[in-house]
């Protein structure tokens, strides 16, 4: 009775495990922000590939800008390497820390070194997506959160 016992919980326990290790999918519009401030990111996520197209728009008085792109990412952990013309360097990591996906990301250019680690968590209802950064330069430590709603 004991042994059966035994298996039955050690059985529960890899049951739970494994469930716990799934990962989210963050497919989907985001967008943060509303009125003169916005953010909005477009993400495709399917198995390992992660693409991101970003836009955002600002207003203060009289003066506007904005910013968009693209970038695209591997979630299989494999540390990246990039080089431009200019000689400025980049190592970027992307991988699983349990349901939380962190983007690693080393950047030289010069003698300049800024390190980022950005930490990506979605709710339980998956309507909500945290971007939680660190930056860490010569002018020190930069911490900010981001909150983006599921459009």
């Amino acid at each position: 009775m004991k042994t059966c016992a035994a298996v039955l919980m050690a059985t529960l326990f890899c049951v739970a495990a494994m469930a716990s290790d799934e990962k989210p999918n963050f497919t989907g519009v985001w967008k943060r922000g509303q009125g003169a401030s916005t953010a909005v990111d477009n993400i495709e996520h399917q198995d390992s590939d992660l693409k991101i197209a970003f836009t955002s728009q600002f207003t203060a008085g009289s003066m506007g800008g904005g910013l968009s792109g693209t970038v695209s990412y591997s979630t299989d952990g494999v540390e990246r390497t990039g080089k431009t013309s200019t000689g400025r360097q980049s190592w970027t990591t992307v991988n699983w820390q349990g349901p939380s996906l962190v983007i690693l990301q080393v950047v030289k250019d010069g003698y300049r070194v800024t390190v980022t680690r950005e930490t990506w968590t979605l709710s339980q209802d998956g309507r909500t997506l945290t971007k939680d950064r660190r930056t860490i330069d010569m002018d020190g430590v930069t911490e900010n959160t981001q909150v983006f709603q599921k459009q």
